[in-house]
């Protein structure tokens, strides 16, 4: 297979019992070390709900986040059923510019949001 951040070839260890089950991986192991998840969050009032927003990184690559497309809709999951919120799913949040957005979006919805996103900006 063919690394979809450093474009080199990888191979998965296979055994007998998982010879022919597909592997949905897209990213080889020294790249998955190199840019680890780490998963954060902050929370914050609008002017009438709650907004959460969960950063899969806590720094910003330079690199195809698209990758990590199985990881993040393993969190998307995980969060879609948190009772009282509505899930919205982003690329990148710039809290200071997208802060009256959320408020917009949280009065429309009459509802608390979480906002999952690769990377957010104060």
């Amino acid at each position: 297979m063919k690394c979809q951040i450093c474009k080199k070839d990888y191979y998965i260890k296979r055994g007998f019992l998982d010879l022919f089950r597909e592997e949905n991986t897209y990213i080889c192991n020294s790249c998955y070390n190199k840019y680890k998840i780490e998963l954060s969050h902050q929370e914050f009032m609008l002017e009438n709900y709650n907004c959460i927003v969960v950063s899969m990184f806590k720094k910003r690559y330079k690199i195809d986040y698209r990758a990590f497309f199985l990881e993040y809709s393993q969190i998307a999951r995980s969060l879609y059923f948190k009772e009282n919120y509505e899930l919205i799913m982003l690329d990148f949040v710039d809290l200071s510019y997208n802060l009256e957005l959320l408020n917009m979006y949280a009065n429309l919805l009459q509802s608390n949001i979480i906002v999952l996103c690769y990377n957010y900006t104060e």
